[in-house]
């Protein structure tokens, strides 16, 4: 009878239960019985057994379909349209949505889902999955594992849930939550949402007006471009807002704040801590930072507080001024480049 390695089945069986698959080993070819799947229509079914070596593959038809997967099998499902329902098993599953609002499970094994077209809701449960929206307003929950959570066109929520995760949100106005682990949050184009959530995370919110949160943990924030807000939180945290007029808060924790440029506020929100404001070149010609909450105060047993820092710049250019309850710092020439609120000149600290 041969050896394939392809067999369409779509002729064999109605739109209630497909209950034959090909078992190939060497030349010998037989058929077994395994668990009904209830789906609406079927194009092709594609099994290959060899040895150790499992996998089957199947592509739906347009309506409203539903799929649960045996275990043992690497499957592969494709929905095509309509709204679909897909799971996978215990083993490393493909399972890609296609047009309509489609849920997508991974359940055990390192997994693979896509949604493609429409609203779709993903979830990669165990293992380390690779989870992309596409088009549309996705929901995706990479859950258990290091995953890679990627949205797409549309307003996604992407959530990292437990694991060192990958997530990005594409296109669109997105929420990204890292929560627990050492995660990596980008916003992408978009006015974005990123909350790292507990480990030391890394977020950068790039293009859009961007909401950054660090959580607890040492964490990196970065806005980049558009007018961000970045608060760090718990930890000692890296906070740079880049272009734009930006708001950096750096909470609980020694924090470095640095607004990159443009017309910025700098805040250490906390009274306990010895956070550095830096004052670079990025405000020459280009705006100006106001560092409110700067402390001055030395508590006992500490000999060191809140600093400014300007090594980048030559001090020998500066001009340190007391206008009004607040210090100035300038260039030579008049440029504005910081106005630190409520401190006297003879308090300062500059590095």
């Amino acid at each position: 009878m041969g050896t394939p390695d392809n067999v369409q089945l779509a002729s064999l069986i109605n739109n209630s239960q497909i209950g034959i698959f090909w078992k190939l080993k060497l030349s010998k070819i037989s058929t077994e019985l395994f668990k009904k799947k209830t789906v609406a229509a079927i194009s092709i079914i594609h099994h290959f057994f060899l040895e150790d070596i499992k996998m089957g593959s199947i592509i739906l038809d347009n309506a409203d379909n539903s799929f649960d997967g045996s275990p043992g099998i690497n499957w592969i499902v494709y929905g095509n349209r309509g709204d679909d329902t897909l799971s996978g098993d215990d083993l490393n599953d493909t399972l890609l949505g296609g047009n309509g609002a489609d849920i997508l499970r991974g359940e055990e094994g390192n997994d693979l889902l896509e949604g493609n077209e429409g609203n779709d809701f993903l979830r990669g449960n165990q293992g380390n999955d690779t989870l992309q929206g596409g088009y549309g307003d996705d929901r995706l929950w990479g859950d258990l594992g290091n995953d890679s959570v990627l949205g797409g066109p549309g307003d996604d929520t992407l959530i990292g849930y437990n694991g060192n995760d990958l997530l990005e949100g594409i296109n669109g106005n997105d929420l990204l939550e890292g929560n627990e682990g050492d995660d990596f949050l980008r916003g992408n184009h978009g006015n974005d949402t990123l909350q790292g959530g507990n480990g030391d995370d890394r977020l950068w919110g790039d293009l859009g007006n961007d909401s950054i949160q660090g959580g607890t943990g040492d964490d990196t924030l970065i806005g980049y471009n558009g007018n961000d807000t970045l608060k760090g939180f718990k930890g000692n945290d890296k906070l740079r807002g880049g272009e734009g007029n930006d708001l950096l808060e750096g909470g609980n924790g020694d924090d470095t704040l640095n607004g990159g440029g443009g017309y910025d506020t700098l805040t250490s929100n906390s009274v306990l801590d010895r956070d550095i404001f830096v004052i670079d070149d990025n405000y020459l010609g280009a705006g100006f930072a106001i560092i409110t909450d700067f402390d001055v105060i030395s508590f006992p047993g500490e000999s060191e507080y809140d600093k400014i820092d300007v090594q980048v710049l030559d001090p020998n250019n500066l001009n340190l001024t007391f206008v009004g309850g607040d210090t100035r710092i300038t260039t030579q020439t008049g440029d504005l480049l910081a106005i630190v609120e409520n401190v006297n000149l003879t308090n300062f600290y500059l590095i």
